[in-house]
């Protein structure tokens, strides 16, 4: 029964650490394009609804963008976003270039909160991998004093 917690705690360890880094790099590449990306203005050209438990229907969209500066259009894009309704006029958006397939709406949350749930999650992985080792290093101490 020890070895069946033991293995739990491993498994619950390594998904938190990987977790937590992969919501951490998640949240560094949406913060990169809504620094660095091109604004333009995305125009729903299909959208599909969702039921959810909270908010009721929410809406996910592919459609056209269009730079703000003209210097290129991309057909085929889709939102990182839910919409709460059908957008029905351009939406300010950013992506990273011409080649882009994601448009990322300008908004902080995006991408703060999965950083953050990362980090405190990594952090969490952290600690119960420094846990694991310290208990290792005393299990040795103890078998070599035997």
């Amino acid at each position: 029964m020890e070895r069946l917690f033991a293995i739990r705690q491993f498994l619950i360890m390594i998904v938190a650490l990987v977790g937590g880094v992969g919501l951490i790099v998640f949240s560094v590449i949406r913060a990169d394009t809504q620094v660095t990306g091109t604004p333009g203005q995305f125009t729903a050209q299909q959208c599909e609804t969702e039921k959810t438990r909270r908010s009721g229907t929410t809406y996910s969209c592919t459609g056209s963008f269009e730079a703000d500066d003209k210097s290129f259009t991309i057909a085929s894009v889709e939102v990182d976003t839910n919409f709460d309704s059908e957008p029905t006029s351009p939406v300010a958006t950013k992506v990273e270039g011409p080649d882009a397939t994601t448009a990322v709406v300008d908004d902080y949350k995006k991408w703060a909160i999965p950083g953050g749930t990362g980090v405190i999650i990594l952090i969490f992985g952290i600690f119960m991998l420094r846990g694991r080792i310290r208990s290792r290093r005393e299990d040795r101490a103890e078998a070599a004093a035997v």
